[in-house]
C-alpha cells in the first residue's frame, strides 16, 4: 500500500497500491470496524489517492502523467464480482 485517504462524510477509507494496481474502498463503521466495499483495478504505478466529494476519489498516475477520477456506486460492489 502506498497511500490512503479518508472521507469523513461518506465514512470511506481509500487505499491505493501501486504494485498490485488496485484501490481498496473500505467502509468504516461508527464502532471503528472495517468492511471492504470494493477492490478496484487501477494501473501499475498509481500510488496516490485523494478523497473527493460524495463517493469520488482521485488517483495520481505519475507514470502516465494523469489524474484518474473514480466515482463508485453506493451499493456493496464486492457482491457483484
Amino acid at each position: 500500500m502506498d497511500d490512503i485517504d479518508f472521507s469523513r462524510g461518506e465514512k470511506l477509507l481509500y487505499a491505493a497500491a501501486s504494485v498490485t494496481a488496485t484501490l481498496s474502498i473500505i467502509e468504516v463503521s461508527d464502532g471503528g470496524k472495517f468492511h471492504l466495499k470494493a477492490l478496484v483495478p487501477t494501473s501499475k504505478g498509481v500510488r496516490g489517492v485523494a478523497a473527493g466529494k460524495g463517493q469520488t476519489a482521485y488517483l495520481i498516475d505519475p507514470a502516465q502523467g494523469r489524474i484518474l477520477k473514480l466515482t463508485h456506486k453506493s451499493h456493496d460492489e464486492t457482491k457483484d464480482r
